[in-house]
């Protein structure tokens, strides 16, 4: 049963499918959001010009802030995202399924291509083609059920890995079909799409030369090849390769690799563990991770290498130098070198030669191509002891089942963490409690879901590991989103708090130095002069907080003033227009509010999310338009205005000042209790509506009634 090659590959799907079933049931995470659900270019097929001719990370939404990213030109893989928004729309399990379907195809070519190649090169091919056979379909299946898959087939961004494998493979196949008419047309073509998924199919030319030279072996005259015309076939090939390469440089600029501030001396460290990191995530992937090779720093600043990475690192280039000079007396070893390249060759992109500036220093989804050489290298090793039946193919056999039943079994459960981005970078930050990034994250989509007292705790936590890891950017980052969630929990009765809050933007504005301490927060900056610009221009942790701590003082001028920074430095953003819409309404000027409202509800195209503002504008002003016959129903009015805006300070100011002269009125006295409720002090407001039942009895049933409203 396991001679056929039908067998082979049914089983080999049933296994991809079975595996890989659980990922079509996650949504959108991580960069999806960015590359696809929001990106409005992409969701227009007008646009679609635009897409083409511009970078990978150009959305919507604006260029990729990583100066890296901007040189990334992916056209094809753009045109399958548009393609895929029109059939499936925000529907991501179209998307999943399309991603297990391309890797279903790569696992199956990979089989082809493992296959033919350890067969091919084999005096013996005839008598060996069993175990070849069989050799491939174990070599295919621990490349698709191994752990480093579920990154590229479980998260939808991880789809160019998957492309570009399957044109690469598919024109690796047919390279290699020299007798056939129009196969190298066709390999051409595959070759070339391939670029158009991802750069390092760029250096296709050279694992097809290792090929041609270490799996054929040279000609006579010791041309390239055995084969009349390998030459010029590889030469046609290059030539195509290097021309699609070459055209992104029409719409990206040139390669520009990220700065980390890591200089020449750590070259080598660098180089040499992210190559042991590789190692590690392929022989022993566990925990799996979407971060592997976080990059580490000491309380100076300096990289913190992995020891293990740098031994692994360190035998794996001895090991590939020793293999090229014993090849080269024993011509035995060249099928072998030939696969090792393939597993070698893709990876040079992403070692971090020119340091990448990621915040870890590999990616698992990088291992997809290379994870093919490295497959057929094992097959290659494994063919010989599968020819004949016996005890000892049935060993070998039974066990690289067994670790593609473990490896399964780890792929199944890590899928899991793609299910959503609560899940992804919840699991990240209990693995690794030093990931910036996913603890970052975790406070992030905690504050979204309105979390707020668990989001504090995450920001602290966050705000702490940056400054352990001396990370000042993100130490300031994740310290103002502590400070800001501090302020959103506090009470407007709490003004000394807010002030203190007011005074640490003060600071920060003015010279990038401040102290802040609070529960689970100890914040003390002194940022320099790049830093401080970068946070002065950044409307959402620095602008937008600090005009509405300066709003809960009372500082409304100052407050306006912070205000236009925040629509200068985002004009039209829309978090700034609603902050300007409030200050508007909370003024008294709600001609000016409403015209705001329209403008934001033209740009978001009437977006439901702006609709429950738009209420609240209405129903405050109708409570403005009221008449109020005397001094204290002017003031109940007016402080129902500010409470229905959420100002509950201006309100109690507003109830405060009117109690002073009318201090029995039961309608002030039970709004200024309602205003108290609203504010979080249940305790504080029947206090005060117990005082009032003992000095004015004469409203006994009022005071009773009021008291029930809060207690229910």
């Amino acid at each position: 049963m396991l001679r056929n090659p039908r067998t082979l590959a049914a089983l080999l799907t049933l296994s991809v499918a079975l595996v890989f079933a659980g990922g079509l049931g996650g949504g959108f995470i991580w960069d999806d959001h960015a590359l696809i659900e929001d990106d409005a270019y992409l969701h227009n097929p007008a646009e679609l010009p635009w897409v083409i001719t511009h970078g990978f990370w150009d959305t919507s939404q604006g260029p990729a802030k990583n100066p890296t990213y901007q040189s990334v030109w992916r056209p094809l893989v753009k045109v399958a995202y548009a393609n895929q928004w029109q059939a499936f729309g925000a529907e991501p399990m179209g998307y999943h399924l399309v991603n297990l379907l391309a890797h279903l195809g790569c696992a199956l070519l990979a089989f082809v291509f493992i296959r033919e190649r350890i067969q091919n090169s084999d005096a013996n091919a005839d008598a060996n083609a069993g175990g070849a056979l069989l050799a491939a379909g174990l070599g295919a299946l621990l490349f698709a059920v191994h752990p480093a898959r579920v990154e590229s087939v479980s998260w939808i961004s991880g789809a160019p890995d998957l492309f570009m494998t399957f044109f690469v493979l598919a024109g690796a196949v047919l390279f290699r079909r020299r007798q056939r008419p129009g196969m190298l047309l066709g390999s051409i073509a595959c070759f070339m799409l391939a670029v158009f998924c991802k750069e390092p199919a760029v250096l296709v030319p050279f694992v097809l030369a290792a090929d041609l030279v270490l799996l054929d072996g040279p000609s006579k005259d010791r041309r390239i090849g055995r084969h009349p015309g390998d030459a010029g076939r590889l030469l046609a090939v290059t030539v195509a390769v290097v021309g699609a390469f070459s055209l992104r440089f029409l719409f990206v600029p040139f390669m520009h690799f990220g700065a980390t501030g890591e200089g020449l001396g750590t070259l080598f460290p660098r180089v040499l563990a992210s190559i042991g990191h590789f190692v590690v995530h392929t022989i022993a992937p566990v925990p799996p991770t979407a971060f592997p090779g976080l990059r580490r720093h000491d309380g100076a600043g300096h990289m913190l290498w992995a020891p293990e990475a740098l031994i692994l690192g360190g035998v794996l280039m001895v090991a590939v130098v020793a293999l090229v000079v014993l090849s080269r007396r024993r011509p035995r070893l060249r099928p072998y070198l030939a696969d090792v390249a393939w597993f070698v060759v893709p990876l040079l992109p992403v070692i971090n030669l020119a340091s990448l500036g990621g915040v870890s220093l590999i990616s698992e989804r990088f291992l997809y191509l290379p994870h093919v050489g490295l497959a057929a290298l094992g097959a290659r090793a494994l063919r010989p002891h599968l020819g004949a039946a016996g005890p000892r193919r049935r060993l070998i056999t039974l066990g690289a089942l067994a670790l593609g039943a473990l490896s399964a079994f780890i792929s199944i459960r890590h899928q899991e963490h793609f299910q959503s981005d609560e899940a992804l970078f919840g699991y990240e930050a209990e693995i690794a409690p030093h990931n910036l990034v996913a603890l970052g994250e975790v406070a992030r989509l905690r504050e979204l879901a309105h979390r707020d007292d668990h989001a504090y705790q995450a920001w602290c936590r966050a705000h702490a590991a940056a400054a352990e890891e001396a990370d000042l950017d993100r130490e300031w980052r994740f310290g103002l989103g502590a400070v800001r969630l501090r302020g959103r929990l506090l009470s407007y009765a709490d003004q000394e708090e807010f002030r203190r809050i007011a005074q640490v933007y003060r600071d920060l504005d003015h010279d990038g130095a401040t102290t802040f301490s609070a529960p689970g927060l100890r914040m003390d900056l002194d940022l320099p002069g790049e830093l401080v610009t970068v946070m002065r221009e950044d409307v959402d942790l620095f602008l937008l907080p600090y005009a509405r701590a300066l709003m809960y003082l009372g500082a409304l001028e100052e407050a306006d003033a912070v205000l236009y920074r925040a629509l200068v430095a985002a004009p039209g953003y829309p978090r700034a227009l609603r902050l300007s819409i409030l200050r508007h309404a909370r003024a008294g000027d709600f001609e000016a509010a409403f015209r705001w409202q329209r403008h934001l509800e033209g740009m978001t195209y009437d977006s439901p999310a702006w609709r429950p503002l738009r209420a609240t504008l209405t129903r405050a002003r109708d409570l403005s338009l009221r008449p109020a016959g005397s001094p204290e129903e002017t003031a109940f009015r007016d402080s129902q205005v500010q409470a229905t805006l959420g100002d509950l300070r201006a309100a109690r100011l507003i109830l405060d000042r009117a109690l002073e002269d009318h201090p029995g009125m039961p309608q002030l006295i039970v709004a200024r209790a309602r205003v108290d409720v609203a504010d979080g002090h249940l305790d504080l407001a029947r206090r005060a509506l117990e005082a009032a039942r003992r000095a004015y009895p004469e409203h006994g049933a009022g005071w009773d009634m009021a008291l029930a409203e809060i207690a229910e």
